[in-house]
């Protein structure tokens, strides 16, 4: 089965990684980064390193199927942000379109239940990143519902609001059987959307 490696970039000056990516070929794509030029907040940190003379130290973080990189991806960088990790991938996003990030979770909230989830353990935020990600994924793509035809404008996003609401209320009013049934269900559905990409049904 053919994999993706999902890595990072480690400050040498820190040992903090600021940047999350994926690859197959970890070397040649760290050749790459050193050779990236723009005003990104990734160049410019690697900027900084060049004029010190440094490189940054790529690490493989995992080794995922290709039909799971994306979500992988994500993963990983949420994890990051509620570890407190200087991230520089722009937003806390994948380079894919449409991927939700911990720093992009707050439009699907409440004020208060926004409040509330800066409250939550670093495992907690990830979790319910992840889960966002794939309830909105597993709605914006008809296939994966098993109905077919066109997707339906904005449903991915409504259905991810209203999972983001649950869970977090959840958490709030102390209903873990509850919390952890949502999630699976949100897995199932990240399955699912895994199964129709390894099949390149779309």
């Amino acid at each position: 089965m053919e994999t993706v490696f999902i890595y990072g970039l480690k400050d040498p000056r820190d040992g903090q990684i600021k940047y999350i990516g994926k690859t197959n070929k970890p070397e040649q794509r760290l050749r790459g980064h050193l050779a990236d030029k723009g005003y990104s907040a990734k160049t410019m940190w690697l900027d900084h390193l060049r004029a010190e003379g440094l490189d940054p130290e790529l690490v493989v973080l995992d080794d995922v199927p290709v039909a799971t990189w994306r979500r992988a991806e994500q993963h990983w960088i949420n994890k990051g942000l509620a570890m407190g990790w200087p991230l520089t991938n722009r937003e806390g996003q994948t380079e894919e379109v449409g991927h939700r990030s911990l720093g992009s979770i707050k439009p699907y909230l409440s004020e208060e239940l926004w409040l509330a989830f800066h409250e939550l353990s670093p495992w907690e935020k990830v979790a319910i990143g992840d889960a966002i990600a794939a309830v909105g994924m597993f709605f914006s793509e008809p296939e994966a519902m098993g109905i077919g035809g066109k997707p339906v404008i904005g449903l991915g996003f409504y259905m991810a609001q209203y999972f983001a609401h649950l869970l977090v209320r959840q958490k709030v009013e102390g209903k873990p059987n509850e919390f952890a049934a949502v999630l699976n269900v949100a897995q199932d559905m990240a399955a699912r959307v895994d199964l129709l990409a390894a099949e390149q049904q779309w």
